[in-house]
């Protein structure tokens, strides 16, 4: 039995509030959110360099919140970064953070993202005239957030939306579009490169902006040839956090699975390839819209040879 305290209440073992085991109770609950946003973020459920950003720095608040900028701090920064290997941008903002060490730092970096993509969006919505056609391929924020203003500026025009196989990415961005008024054609991946032609421009995203070129999904190489070929401008819509500085961008390779069953084929030695990205180099590139304006592959590169900085 437990022995009384000189005040007569008795002593025991019960714990009070702000007690290590408080603390790890907040930390499995803070853990669990960085496992589960990394799976999100890596099944497709999360997408878009912007939302992926922002709900990875999220809940990396919370972990430092709870256990500092340490190595919990890391692992999670770690498996939070590796979720979208091809994506650079919340890379590019942790490297910052790990700077600084600090919560103001990250809030420093979610007030960066809104700035940057409204100067962004407002640089590519100047490119939008009326009665514009303009393809896109799969979801960027970055993109939809340009085809807002420019709606918003009362800019009337029309979006080609392709499919964006094989987890039909673009289906999403025609029901945004749909969303905010735009009216939208709907096509098969396949029919992008035949129907460019009678487009007046091409505007997609970026994963990672590269001294070599593009990484943006798969797909999008292929409708940049075609546009080079009919003459028609093709714009990547990227804010600089996209900008791969330390070459550490690279191919995902998805589960074949999404692309249809192994098992058939194994008995012919067949095998299923998934590459999510492709690289459309310098040359088919008319410009990035950047929150600095319009950049062509020259200025691109001088920023390149530096850091990323905000």
């Amino acid at each position: 039995m437990p022995a009384k305290k000189k005040d007569g209440k008795k002593s025991g073992s019960s714990v009070q509030p702000g007690t290590s085991t408080t603390k790890d109770d907040d930390w499995k609950k803070v853990n669990r959110r960085v496992n589960d946003t990394a799976r999100r973020i890596k099944n497709l459920d999360i997408q878009g360099a912007q939302e992926i950003s922002v709900a990875g720095l999220r809940v990396l608040r919370e972990v430092a919140g709870v256990k500092g900028f340490g190595t919990e701090f890391a692992m999670a920064a770690e498996k939070l970064a590796g979720a979208r290997p091809t994506g650079i941008s919340l890379y590019n903002f942790l490297k910052l953070i790990k700077e600084k060490k600090s919560l103001k730092s990250v809030d420093k970096v979610l007030k960066h993202i809104v700035k940057a993509q409204e100067w962004m969006s407002y640089n590519g919505s100047k490119l939008i005239k009326n009665n514009t056609v303009i393809m896109t391929h799969c979801h960027s924020s970055s993109v939809l957030n340009v085809f807002r203003r420019a709606s918003d500026d009362h800019r009337v025009f029309k979006v080609v939306v392709s499919e964006t196989r094989p987890k039909f990415q673009g289906m999403k961005t025609a029901k945004e579009l749909v969303g905010m008024g735009i009216p939208i054609y709907y096509i098969v991946d396949s029919a992008g490169p035949f129907l460019v032609s009678s487009c007046d421009m091409v505007m997609v995203g970026a994963d990672a902006v590269r001294a070599d070129g593009v990484l943006n999904k798969i797909g999008t190489y292929p409708i940049a040839l075609a546009a080079m070929e009919a003459g028609v401008p093709f714009y990547v819509a990227a804010t600089k956090d996209k900008l791969d500085y330390d070459c550490i961008s690279e191919i995902e390779d998805r589960p074949d699975r999404e692309i249809g069953n192994p098992d058939e084929l194994e008995v012919t030695g067949g095998e299923i390839e998934n590459p999510a990205f492709d690289l459309t180099p310098w040359k088919l590139i008319t410009g990035v819209i950047t929150e600095s304006g319009v950049l062509g592959q020259r200025e691109i590169r001088m920023l390149l040879d530096g850091n990323f900085k905000i």
